[in-house]
């Protein structure tokens, strides 16, 4: 990758890698907002209507991939 960055591209490719790397950076972002309720370091409620409503809708997409054998992999996330 840092080979490639080295190189001359044009900003559709650059515009293409940053989506990519956001979609990964959602799901680290989700799985520590997840590790911080369970610890109790922030409520649920502690967060805009908004944003719980958004982590609910990706939760249960989640656990329905998950009870359909679609499971999330490090390779996902990573």
């Amino acid at each position: 990758l840092q080979e490639f960055l080295a190189r001359e591209a044009d900003r559709e490719t650059y515009e293409i890698l940053l989506q990519e790397a956001d979609k990964k950076m959602i799901r680290v972002l989700d799985d520590l907002i997840e590790v911080l309720i369970r610890k109790n370091i922030i409520m649920l409620t502690d967060l805009p209507l908004e944003a719980r409503e958004k982590l609910g809708t990706r939760k249960e997409v989640r656990r329905k991939m998950h009870e359909n054998g679609a499971e999330i992999t490090v390779d996902d996330i990573l």
